[in-house]
Order: C-alpha cells, then sequence, then structure tokens
C-alpha cells in the first residue's frame, strides 16, 4: 500500500478524494437540514444527460454535464416558487427528461461503454489535471460563499418564512447554494460516479446531525466523515483492486451504521 503513493496517479486520487469527501461534506449539512436529499440525487442523475450530450457531439462531457446540472440547479430554484408544483415533482420531471435524452442519445453509438460506465461509477485513479484543478476550483469557491453567507444559511437551513420576513434575500442565496451543489456533483462524478455521487452529498450530514449538538459543530463532524471515508474506501479499494466509488459509499454507509448503534445506545443510558 505505501508503494501507491509513489505513482503520480494515486497521489492525485488521494487529493481529489480528500476534497471532493470534504467539499461534499460541507454541503451535506445545508442538504440534510433543508431535508434536500432529493435534489442531489436529481442533478447528478440530470448530468447523465449532458455527459451523454458530450460523448455524442465529441467535447468534453464535463463541460455539458456541468451546463445540464446548473441549469436544472436554476429551474428547481426558480420555478418551485412560482409554480404550483412543488419541488421534488419539478426535480423529478427535470432528472426524468435528462436521463431520457441521454439513453437516447447513447443509443445511436456503442463506442462509449467504458467511458460511460466511468462517469455512472467513477473512477477515481482516473483523476487527470484538469479534473483535479476544477474539483480545487469548486471547492474554494464554496468554502468562500459559504464563509460570507454563513449567518445567512444558518438562518435559511433552520427557518426560511422568518429568514424571508427579516429581510434576508432567500431566493438568491436558494440559487446560489443549488448551484454549488450541482459544481459539487461534477467535480466529484469522477470520484464516486453519477449513480453514487449522492451519498457523498447524503451520508455525512446525517452522520453530523446524528452526533453533533450545534449547527456550528455539525460542519467539522461531516466535513471529517466525507474526508476519512474517501481516504479509507480509496485505500481498501486499491488493496483488494475493487470500485473505488463503491467502497467510498460502502464505507460511509458503515460509519453511519456505526453512528446510529451509539446513538441508540448513548440514548438508552441516560
Amino acid at each position: 500500500m505505501i508503494e501507491a503513493f509513489g505513482y503520480t496517479f494515486f497521489q492525485r486520487a488521494i487529493l481529489a478524494g480528500v476534497i471532493a469527501g470534504g467539499l461534499c461534506g460541507l454541503l451535506s449539512v445545508f442538504i440534510i437540514a433543508k431535508k434536500m436529499a432529493f435534489i442531489g440525487q436529481g442533478i447528478s442523475h440530470a448530468a447523465f444527460g449532458g455527459v451523454a450530450l458530450g460523448l455524442f457531439l465529441g467535447i468534453d462531457p464535463l463541460l455539458t454535464a456541468t451546463i445540464f446540472a446548473v441549469a436544472m440547479a436554476l429551474v428547481v430554484a426558480f420555478s418551485s416558487k412560482r409554480g404550483s408544483l412543488d419541488r421534488d415533482t419539478i426535480i423529478g420531471i427535470v432528472m426524468a427528461t435528462s436521463m431520457a435524452i441521454g439513453v437516447l442519445l447513447l443509443s445511436f453509438a456503442t463506442s462509449y461503454t467504458g467511458t460511460v460506465m466511468s462517469y455512472l461509477f467513477g473512477n477515481i485513479l482516473a483523476v487527470g489535471r484538469t479534473e483535479l484543478f476544477f474539483l480545487i476550483a469548486v471547492a474554494i469557491l464554496t468554502f468562500i460563499f459559504i464563509a460570507l453567507f454563513y449567518k445567512e444559511l444558518e438562518f435559511f437551513a433552520f427557518d426560511e418564512q422568518m429568514a424571508r420576513h427579516s429581510g434576508i434575500p432567500v431566493d438568491p442565496i436558494q440559487a446560489t447554494l443549488l448551484v454549488f451543489i450541482a459544481l459539487a456533483v461534477i467535480a466529484s462524478i469522477q470520484i464516486a460516479g453519477i449513480i453514487l455521487v449522492t451519498a457523498l452529498l447524503v451520508v455525512p450530514g446525517a452522520i453530523a446531525m446524528l452526533i453533533g449538538r450545534r449547527f456550528g459543530s455539525l460542519f467539522p463532524i461531516s466535513i471529517a466523515t466525507g474526508v476519512i471515508a474517501s481516504i479509507i474506501g480509496l485505500s481498501i479499494s486499491y488493496i483488494l483492486d475493487i470500485p473505488s466509488g463503491a467502497t467510498i459509499v460502502l464505507t460511509l454507509a458503515i460509519f453511519f451504521a456505526v453512528a446510529t448503534i451509539i446513538k441508540k445506545l448513548s440514548k438508552k443510558s441516560r
């Protein structure tokens, strides 16, 4: 295992896993607090249509996937406030439409199988410099946004109506948060894949909610969970030669099971 750190591809993989785990862990707190788990899933599945379009047109799939994901985030942010349909309904419609576009485009060619599988399930060992730089840029911008608007985001997370009455620009803040979630999904696709990336956005925050007592304490717990799970999952996947994305997600699932058991035992002991 130690000799693996001598390889550039493994160094990039570890760095990407740490950054993606921390980034998704940071956003996961807001996703769980606002009960937006379905949004992460919807955006990641919508990105599939963008990946398929990029492969079909012969351009960078991450570029088209980013456009699709950000577009969905903005559609969800604004249409749910102005229409008669609730947010989950809109997410379901847009997600299904994008997936259908992806399946239709990929049906015209059979030479994309390996590439599509990489995007669907992730291949962290194949992370290149471009993907890594994009991930770093998204992480930095996300941390800056949350640091600048922390009080507004905290208010929005726990009492949206009161935040509106207090004059906080809830709609722009929500839209910006959803865009950063979309960017985090795209930046993390190479690590966990379209199908599994939702776990990175949901499980760390759920664990933090079980363990933490104050809102501020949720972030270090969630970030640490994402980072540690990524490192352990990647290490196990390298040693056993098994898919890295699935191993990271299963590691998160084990963490969640342990946290749930500890929570129940602590309640019984009181």
